[in-house]
């Protein structure tokens, strides 16, 4: 044989296989394979496709789930962010107010020591003053034997101060005294301390003399 008649029986060979093959599977239902048939085939390739799609499924499942954890996990951790914004603001807002407390008592307390030293100095000058004229009116022989210490404390207001004088018997009438006091605004400016009073002293001598020469009368 040549070459041309082989050539044409292989295609005659492989015609009759593939008409054989396709006859065999769209008219007996199986592959012209023994003991493989193409419902089996399918089948098992739905079986696979089933089972992917399942996999599939569970895992879009649980990616669901992990993203529906982050945004809570999200959520909490902007909530705890907030709440120690607020946190820290509070504080920051307390320690302020400290500041200003502390801060407004060292104010205070330094005002009541420049007045405590003033009214010492007041008290000391006025002493000194007293004891001058004392000593002048000794070397005079004009000392007034009726002389006595009058004490005014940090914490007596002006009422404790007149009724006082009253009690002693330096003046005759605390309510005449509380009305100069009242005249003239002085009730805030009577000095603590020991004071030599008399009382053949005038109201107004003793103002005087109480408030550090802070009023003062002509007679």
């Amino acid at each position: 044989m040549n070459r041309k008649t082989l050539r044409s029986l292989a295609t005659g060979f492989l015609v009759s296989a593939l008409l054989t093959a396709g006859f065999a599977i769209f008219f007996q239902g199986h592959l012209p394979i023994k003991g493989v048939e193409v419902s089996s085939v399918l089948k098992n390739q739905d079986q696979e496709l089933v089972a992917t799609v399942v996999e599939l499924e569970d895992e879009n499942k649980r990616l669901q789930a992990e993203k529906e954890q982050l945004g809570k996990d999200l959520q909490s951790a902007k909530e705890q962010a907030s709440q120690s914004e607020k946190s820290r603001k509070r504080d920051e807002s307390k320690s302020q107010d400290m500041e200003k407390i502390v801060s407004q008592e060292d104010g205070e307390n330094q005002d009541g020591e420049e007045a405590t030293a003033e009214g010492t100095e007041d008290a000391e000058g006025t002493e000194d003053a007293e004891g001058t004229e004392d000593a002048e009116n000794t070397e005079d022989g004009e000392g007034d034997a009726t002389t006595q210490t009058f004490v005014i404390s940090p914490s007596d207001s002006s009422t404790d101060v007149a009724y006082n004088l009253e009690a002693q018997g330096i003046i005759a009438s605390a309510e005449e005294f509380q009305d100069l006091m009242a005249q003239w605004g002085l009730e805030t400016i009577l000095q603590s301390g020991e004071h030599q009073l008399s009382a053949n002293m005038s109201i107004h001598q003793i103002a005087e003399i109480l408030t550090g020469g802070e009023y003062y009368y002509i007679e």
